[in-house]
């Protein structure tokens, strides 16, 4: 069996050698949190511009809709004019609707009111001719 100093020895070796590791660690470590930190910088900065650049084209897209809105504005104005070009289309066939229901009325009436003469001429030509046929029969018969 080994004595006590060996092992003693032995031990300090040991300690020695985690002492080595473990400031081996503490500088892979600190390295590592370097290189982290570098990296979590660039990537911020990365970040940081394709966010502006998705910004600035948001900011183009918001244009463009509002560009698209004032086209349609522009549309809906058209519509309106046009609407009220309809509406006084409809009322001016509102008023050749009146003069024809008038001019209809008085053809109505001139057509009641030639009947009516009619039925007078044609009842004179009938008395008119009965008149000259029993006039003719009473010169026959006389």
């Amino acid at each position: 069996m080994p004595s006590l100093e060996e092992r003693v020895a032995y031990l300090e070796g040991r300690f020695g050698e985690h002492l080595q590791t473990t400031s081996a660690l503490r500088d892979d470590f600190a390295v590592l949190r370097t290189d982290m930190n570098r990296r979590f910088g660039s990537l911020q900065s990365d970040m940081d511009r394709r966010f502006e650049q998705v910004d600035r084209r948001f900011e183009q897209v918001d244009r463009r809709f509002e560009q698209v809105d004032k086209r349609f504005e522009q549309v809906d104005k058209r519509f309106e004019q046009v609407d009220k070009r309809f509406e006084q289309v409809d009322k001016r066939f509102d008023m050749l609707d009146a003069r024809f229901d008038r001019a209809d009325g008085r053809m109505d009436t001139f057509d009641a009111k030639l009947e009516r003469h009619f039925t007078w001429l044609v009842g004179l030509q009938m008395g008119g001719l009965i008149a000259v046929f029993s006039a003719l029969i009473g010169l026959y018969f006389k």
